[in-house]
């Protein structure tokens, strides 16, 4: 069998880490490249394996990303890496690095390019559910940087052979998530720290959707999804941060004490569009929440 080449970029995140694993471990029929900058050093994202070629390199150098697309040719790109820490690299990272995928796999003739933005485009929906038609209305830096690297695919691949998609991202959680994430966060805090008394924004609302249905997702609109089409990603979950910290606190069999700051941001998408390819989350929250617990009690140094 033939394996098409894979070209990921983030693929030491939680995201393209986990994703890289399922490519792997499930034998797809995909030859794996990967690059990271290794700026948050999360080194146990890196799958070491025969059939995963890892480069250490940044999106922002256009001289060594011009060599791996010239040495390894790849048909298809996963453009997941961004900044979201720093906010005066984050358009030119999310933007201009952006730009430069884009142009890349027009030049070299890349068959398919899977664009990962988030839900964040969309802005504060206090009671609506977001579509891929509405209208978007990013309210924050990070969010701004990653709608103009949308614009920056759509209008450099628009009158292109490249096949392209836009992913928008829901909340993920799952194994391997940094401890600086809200669910691992709260595992150290509670079960490691006995820190019963958790900072956070109560009224904060997200869809949560695992990242292994995260990385179903992806595949299917890889295999499926239709040209120049953008696809919302999730599972259509929706707790507060007060429910999250909450249902943490029951599994764990541990008492908490909300230390709460009023107001928040509620993001939700419909993820109709993407159903309609056949894909459907597999995890309840519930049940996944057991799931990255028992994986974070099972690996404490992850999060120590």
């Amino acid at each position: 069998m033939n394996k098409k080449k894979i070209l990921i970029t983030g693929s030491c995140g939680f995201t393209f880490g986990n994703f890289i694993r399922k490519l792997v471990y499930e034998k797809q029929p995909y030859e794996v490249i990967s690059l990271d900058r290794l700026s948050h050093m999360d080194l146990n994202a890196i799958y070491w394996n025969k059939n995963h070629s890892f480069y250490l390199a940044d999106i922002n150098d256009s001289h060594i990303l011009r060599a791996i697309f010239d040495l390894e040719r790849p048909e298809i790109v996963i453009h997941g890496a961004n900044e979201s820490m720093y906010e005066a690299k984050m358009f030119e990272t999310n933007v201009n690095g952006t730009a430069s995928i884009a142009r890349l796999c027009k030049e070299f003739k890349v068959n398919k390019l899977l664009h990962i933005s988030t839900e964040e485009v969309y802005g504060h929906t206090p009671l609506s559910s977001s579509l891929e038609t509405d209208i978007v209305n990013p309210q924050n830096p990070f969010a701004k940087s990653k709608y103009e690297g949308e614009f920056m695919v759509r209008d450099i691949l628009d009158d292109s052979d490249v096949h392209f998609n836009i992913a928008r991202l829901s909340t993920s959680y799952g194994p391997r998530q940094k401890k600086s994430n809200f669910i691992p966060h709260c595992i150290r805090d509670l079960h490691l720290l006995k820190n019963k008394a958790i900072e956070y924004n109560s009224e904060d609302c997200r869809d949560w959707t695992h990242v292994f249905d995260i990385n179903s997702a992806l595949l299917t609109i890889l295999e499926k999804g239709l040209n120049k089409e953008t696809y919302n990603v999730g599972a259509e979950q929706e707790l507060s941060h007060y429910e999250v910290l909450n249902k943490v606190a029951q599994c764990l069999q541990v008492e908490v004490n909300h230390k709460q700051i009023q107001g928040g941001i509620r993001y939700f998408m419909n993820a109709t569009k993407l159903k309609q390819l056949g894909w459907n989350a597999d995890f309840k929250f519930k049940d996944g929440l057991q799931d990255a617990i028992n994986w974070y009690l099972t690996n404490l140094w992850f999060i120590k």
